[in-house]
């Protein structure tokens, strides 16, 4: 049996500490009930030892996670995403990103059950404009969103990220906003999120 090898970051009671671990399935559980205060963990960065079992099996134990970082993990798939939007509602920032087997499915219910999201990364993932639609209907907090090398995404769903269907969506709180190498979002798009976003806001095209 492989164990899986990741590298995760914990914020407990303001302390910062970095360790690698290696775990297997049967060991996950008592990780957990070591560290339920945990706050920030990541597994991402080209991991193929991580899996969906692996990652649900620490979303029950860890409810209290605030970061998130499966990034480039190309065993996960939506099913990861349904776990974290089940047992970690508390996130404020996720990075979901590269990784292939994410979809919109997924996607959408992160963003529906955790609504206190301010960071979002889902570059290079095949969603659709529904998926930003969901956003600005949803993520009111949301300070940091990326979606580069996103084939599927429009101008139409850059605006339904920003104005959402009550003409609010993220404008007031969205600080950084990249959608570079979309081929489906005009250049021109980057001057009228420009003209929406706080003044100080970064657009990347």
């Amino acid at each position: 049996m492989q164990h899986a090898k990741f590298t995760f970051n914990a914020n407990v009671f303001g302390v910062r500490m970095a360790r690698d671990l290696s775990l297997d399935p049967w060991s996950v559980p008592e990780f957990t009930k070591m560290a339920p205060h945990l706050t920030s963990l990541h597994l991402g960065g080209q991991n193929g030892y991580i899996t969906d079992d692996f990652v649900d099996q620490l979303a029950h134990g860890l409810r209290n996670l605030r970061q998130i970082n499966v990034f480039d993990c190309e065993r996960l798939t939506d099913r990861t995403l349904l776990s974290l939007a089940t047992y970690c509602p508390k996130l404020e920032a996720a990075d979901i990103s590269k990784s292939p087997h994410f979809s919109s499915i997924g996607v959408v219910e992160l963003v529906r059950n955790c609504t206190g999201l301010k960071y979002l990364d889902i570059s290079r993932i095949a969603v659709t404009d529904h998926v930003l639609a969901v956003v600005g209907n949803t993520l009111r907090e949301l300070e940091t969103l990326i979606m580069a090398e996103c084939p599927r995404i429009t101008s139409e769903g850059i605006v339904s990220a920003i104005e959402g269907s009550d003409g609010l969506g993220c404008q007031f709180t969205l600080q950084r906003l990249s959608f570079s190498n979309c081929p489906h979002v005009e250049k021109s798009m980057v001057d009228w999120c420009k003209q929406r976003l706080r003044q100080d806001a970064i657009v990347v095209w």
